[in-house]
């Protein structure tokens, strides 16, 4: 199956003259109320697309917003397009085309496939101006076939990936270390060479074990820890200890092109939380199992 093969022209709405996303949103709901029996109301439908819209990551920089949700009573992806006859306002960037699906519970691969699809036509500058300069919506069906994408292949690390993941340099301080955690709110990073390269990986865990002398799993009694400040010596000492001197060596680490299936059965039977995403030795980014949460299960 294609990604046009979800699409029709009575589901696609042009240059409509819509204030903002929600209006937008409303406005496709009721479309397809309109033309599609359903058991629920306009009213549920759009409750459910604003408690997803409430979690954010819906709107993306290339002007593209897909909000969505997921329904039980659906066994496949339906999609409805709106393009605003104006860019409309949005805190990641201005709006320029809707694209609302809602989603089976039981196809999440097929709908990270049309997400993945859609977000890949808006990347590619002379596509998406076409599409929003297509006079009808047969001509923007035309023009989507063109560049089609199947939705049967399986669901891969880079389709997930945060388009930016910390890294640090094996010669940095933890105090270095302690700012790139704070900046990406993140308790992981690999340590890269100048040329990119996967040379080891640190954890917050990491640092605060540094803080506590020797084996801390064989204090019987922590109750000294009241009046000893091991956070205060360490805060003490984040200029002098580098990130070479507490990083371990990698033992766990995926390509690009891993099926997400596989990453998360690797994640399950290692118990971790992070995973270097790696072309050879070069790091290419972060993939956490909260990246798992966000854009496959919740999506």
């Amino acid at each position: 199956m294609k990604l046009h093969d979800l699409l029709n022209e009575a589901w696609i709405l042009l240059d409509r003259p819509i204030a903002s996303k929600e209006e937008g949103i409303s406005l496709l709901v009721k479309t397809f109320l309109a033309q599609k029996p359903f058991r629920r109301t306009s009213k549920d439908l759009e409750s459910l697309l604003s408690d997803r819209e409430a979690l954010g990551g819906t709107t993306f920089p290339t002007g593209i917003a897909v909000p969505h949700a997921r329904l039980e009573e659906l066994d496949d992806v339906i999609i409805l397009i709106l393009r605003p006859s104006q860019p409309l306002p949005d805190p990641v960037a201005p709006i320029r085309l809707i694209t609302l699906m809602l989603v089976s519970q039981g196809k999440p691969g097929r709908y990270l496939n049309a997400l993945a699809g859609f977000l890949k036509l808006s990347q590619k500058s002379e596509v998406f101006e076409a599409l929003l300069a297509a006079p009808n919506a047969g001509e923007f069906l035309n023009i989507l076939t063109g560049y089609d994408y199947s939705l049967e292949k399986i669901t891969t690390v880079e389709e997930i990936l945060p388009a930016e993941s910390p890294s640090i340099s094996p010669d940095a301080t933890i105090h270095d270390l302690i700012d790139l955690f704070y900046k990406f709110n993140a308790s992981y990073a690999p340590a890269v060479d100048e040329d990119g390269h996967v040379v080891g990986e640190i954890s917050l865990a990491d640092i605060l074990q540094a803080a506590f002398p020797g084996d801390t799993s064989s204090w019987g009694n922590l109750k000294f820890l009241r009046s000893f400040e091991p956070l205060e010596r360490l805060a003490e000492q984040e200029e002098s200890i580098h990130v070479r001197d507490l990083m371990k060596p990698v033992t766990f680490a995926c390509s690009p092109t891993t099926p997400v299936g596989e990453v998360t059965f690797e994640f399950l039977q290692k118990q971790r939380r992070h995973c270097p995403v790696v072309r050879g030795r070069q790091l290419v980014g972060v993939l956490s199992i909260m990246d798992i949460l966000n854009k496959v299960i919740r999506g």
